[in-house]
């Protein structure tokens, strides 16, 4: 098979059919012999398809999988090989790549595969794809790990999470985009007996935040509450809501391209880092931190009170 074969999800057509050969090239004659077709997902040993293949003609060693609906239900890559039996003897060939697509973006990943490679000039080849898809949530990972947040939201609207404050007053949290409730454990019991009320016991913080697209990353008790946070007991406070970003900063997306243009470029052409030759032969090593990375992403570095 070749290196690289997609389909898109749930697509059933093209069948995947392959000519056995020998190790010259010769096809091989699959007269007497049973064929089966393999496939698992790529770093797991349970195998998604394990079926009688069809032996298209026998003395062509021409084989084919249909495909079923199980088989072609899940985006994700795949390594596939076909086993023959002969004479109560089994050998297997070459496990080949097949990746399943779907028609969305990868979650959590801040740049799309095609949009990359038009940046790359890579367009229309596919040879890397795997690699590449690999790279962008490595560098979309990169962003989060530096900036200590992730701008993905939540498939579901009533996450809960526990906080300890260290202050009565104020309390720094993940950022969340919707909040649903939150509950303080004053006795330290493990139940949460207090709610309380927004813009009455507490304050979102910033307070424009949802007006200028970002989440509330902190909270404030108000003035004329009767509420503080307990600070006496760990979890005593907790907050159920939508948490991350509802939607990725352009400026996020492209310091992701940028860092995802690096390693791919290292991946496709420099050893251990090394970016390639100046003029005068001296080696040009690639920079740890790109200024240009950094400034892209000084605004989004979490600050938390102190």
């Amino acid at each position: 098979m070749p290196n690289l074969l997609t389909w898109f999800q749930g697509n059933r057509n093209p069948s995947i059919s392959e000519t056995i050969t020998t190790g010259g090239g010769i096809p091989f004659d699959l007269t007497g012999s049973s064929v089966k077709f393999k496939m698992r997902a790529i770093g797991s040993a349970t195998l998604k398809v394990d079926t009688a293949a069809v032996i298209v003609s026998a003395a062509a060693g021409t084989v084919r999988h249909d495909w079923s609906v199980a088989d072609v239900d899940t985006a994700s890559p795949y390594l596939a090989w076909w086993e023959i039996t002969t004479a109560g003897k089994t050998q297997d060939m070459n496990e080949a790549l097949i990746e399943f697509l779907a028609h969305a973006p990868v979650a959590r990943d801040y740049v799309e595969l095609e949009d990359l490679k038009k940046t790359l000039r890579l367009d229309g080849l596919s040879d890397l794809d795997l690699d590449i898809r690999e790279v962008i949530t490595t560098a979309s990972r990169k962003v989060e790990d530096h900036c200590e947040r992730r701008f993905w939201a939540d498939t579901d609207a009533n996450q809960v999470r526990y906080y300890t404050p260290s202050y009565t007053n104020i309390l720094d949290i993940d950022d969340i985009v919707t909040i649903t409730s939150i509950k303080t454990d004053d006795s330290g019991d493990g139940t949460y007996e207090n709610t309380l009320a927004v813009n009455t016991d507490f304050i979102r913080e910033p307070l424009n935040a949802a007006a200028d697209g970002k989440p509330w990353e902190r909270i404030s008790v108000h003035p004329t509450g009767t509420h503080f946070f307990p600070t006496s007991y760990p979890r005593s406070v907790e907050i159920t809501g939508k948490f991350g970003w509802l939607a990725v900063p352009s400026t996020v997306k492209t310091a992701t391209k940028l860092i995802a243009h690096r390693y791919v470029k290292r991946l496709r052409e420099t050893p251990l880092g090394i970016a390639g030759f100046g003029m005068d032969g001296a080696v040009v090593r690639i920079m740890s931190v790109d200024p240009d990375v950094s400034e892209l992403l000084e605004p989004f570095l979490r600050r938390r009170f102190r």
